[in-house]
């Protein structure tokens, strides 16, 4: 298979004149390990998984105790002293410099679930902006891959006709010289020629397209240059021998890999995680503290007293939020919601996936069987050519027959290479729905 694509890519390269240009050979699976590295949109999507492990590393910080540190620096004026009516007012000197000094550390111990679920959810969170980078991971190698057998497709069926085209002209050449010596008539040379004429106009359309698929692919994986010695990628496939495996542990492998369906089982554990939430409001808040204060001058005093102060404390606070006893019913009941509804496309999500799971695995045996047949037709088209340019030759066929039998094996022969494209992609495609591409 390899030393054909090198071939074909070489005939290629020089009947259109493209020999400066580079041959790149790439399998499926180098093709996807560039585009893993190139493609646009999966950068955007590896920074949107970086964002969201940002985020889970703030959330998880919630964990940690809150300290707060305060230092103030003050210009006091003078005081004033009245009776309680305003009368007999007094002055009162107060040392004008005046400073505050206060740190407090609280840290959550109870808060009913709340920091907990708040953190899963937020690692749910990153969960799904991984799912989604998967996701569009192999949708991009799916659609490179179309590209790819189209590539490879049409370059076997170059080599096809270059084949075909070399034997014919070997005819013409021999029907030439017998129609120099009046065996043949020019009517059957013509056809002949008509023939060949036909066949390298389908190669130039299929060398065209070729070029138009060759540069697609260059322009996808950022492998495109303005440079003299410019990429032709010459698409290897391995050998198709896919294993006969039972219909129930492929729908099994799938229901395990794929992206859509993981990402449902996430939205529904994360509308879990949001019921859990929202009915912790509901829930006491329990939180440990510690204070230290100093400050200076004592001004509740009178006279002032042109001192620090210094005090201190630790205990532990309670709180507890009344309304949400009746506010958050609909919060939690609109979670609860969600989280049905969720359950509810996960299923259909399934269904969905068995469904083109069946489909992808039926396709792949009728691929291989079509391999199979289509080897076998090739063998007997060229064994029809063989016999009938025999008896052609001894004068017991007719041209027509030659035609016929010229034609059948070019028809044949692109069956063959057009059903290898087709069961390299039913098999990518089994394992593009099963999450494994």
């Amino acid at each position: 298979m390899k030393r054909k694509n090198l071939i074909f890519m070489l005939a290629l390269a020089m009947a259109t004149d493209i020999a400066a240009q580079s041959i790149r050979e790439l399998t499926p699976d180098a093709l996807f390990a560039i585009a893993d590295s190139t493609e646009e949109s999966l950068h955007a999507k590896r920074i949107g998984v970086e964002a969201a492990d940002k985020e889970l590393q703030a959330a998880e910080a919630s964990r940690l105790p809150d300290i707060n540190v305060s230092l103030s620096a003050s210009y006091l004026g003078n005081g004033y002293v009245w009776e309680r009516d305003f009368s007999d007012g007094m002055a009162v000197e107060i040392p004008h410099f005046g400073a505050n000094f206060a740190l407090s550390v609280n840290q959550v111990i109870y808060a009913g679930g709340a920091v907990n679920n708040g953190i899963a959810l937020t690692r749910q969170g990153k969960r799904m902006s991984e799912l989604d980078y998967e996701k569009s991971r192999q949708q991009v190698h799916f659609r490179l891959l179309g590209d790819f057998l189209n590539l490879y497709k049409a370059q076997n069926q170059v080599g096809v006709y270059d084949e075909n085209i070399r034997l014919t002209e070997k005819v013409v050449e021999q029907l030439a010289a017998k129609q120099a010596q009046g065996i043949v008539l020019q009517n059957a040379l013509t056809r002949y020629e008509l023939l060949l004429e036909n066949m390298r106009l389908q190669r130039q359309r299929i060398a065209n397209s070729c070029d138009i698929y060759n540069r697609q692919l260059l322009t996808a994986l950022d492998m495109d240059s303005d440079s003299a010695a410019s990429i032709v990628i010459a698409p290897c496939i391995p050998e198709m021998t896919p294993q006969q495996e039972v219909l129930g542990d492929v729908i099994d492998r799938a229901m395990t890999n794929s992206p859509d369906l993981q990402q449902m089982e996430t939205l529904v554990e994360m509308g879990r995680l949001k019921e859990r939430v929202a009915q912790a409001d509901k829930l006491p808040r329990v939180v440990l503290f510690a204070q230290e204060h100093l400050d200076g001058p004592v001004t509740i005093e009178v006279p002032v007293l042109n001192k620090n102060f210094n005090y201190w404390a630790v205990g532990v606070g309670i709180s507890y939020n009344l309304s949400a006893l009746y506010k958050n019913g609909d919060k939690v009941r609109a979670a609860r919601l969600g989280t049905l509804q969720s359950i509810s496309q996960t299923t259909h999500v399934e269904e969905q996936l068995t469904n083109a799971v069946e489909e992808a695995y039926i396709r792949l045996q009728e691929a291989c069987n079509e391999v199979a047949i289509r080897t076998k037709s090739v063998e007997l088209a060229r064994e029809n050519y063989r016999i009938t340019a025999n008896r052609y030759d001894n004068d017991l066929a007719l041209l027509t027959d030659m035609l016929d039998a010229s034609n059948a094996v070019l028809a044949a022969e692109l069956e063959l290479k057009n059903a290898h494209a087709n069961q390299a992609f039913c098999y990518y495609k089994l394992r593009f729905v099963c999450g494994e591409l």
